[in-house]
């Protein structure tokens, strides 16, 4: 069960990053549900939860849709340099 969980918030990251990268802006619950197998957007909810409390992602507001963004933490987690991403790339100009 435990690896299940681990699993779903890696491809969570990994979902939200290459969504940010092509778009520009975090995805919504529900696209992150539908990208993952998950219809319950309470679910996604409580994985986006944990993410945060393991210092992978940060929030603007708990309340505003799409203000998902992935931590150094995060980026590392799933094997990425934070400065090879689109926004990495604009801040270190």
């Amino acid at each position: 069960m435990a690896k299940q969980k681990e699993e779903r918030k890696e491809k969570i990251l990994r979902f939200v990053n290459e969504f940010i990268n092509e778009k520009g802006y975090s995805p919504s619950i529900r696209e992150i549900g539908a990208n993952i197998g998950i219809g319950s957007t309470s679910l996604v909810d409580y994985y986006l939860s944990q993410l945060q409390n393991d210092g992978f992602i940060t929030t603007a507001d708990k309340h505003v849709s799409r203000s998902v963004r992935l931590t150094l933490a995060g980026y590392e987690a799933i094997g990425v340099n934070y400065f090879d991403t689109p926004a990495g790339i604009e801040q270190s100009r």
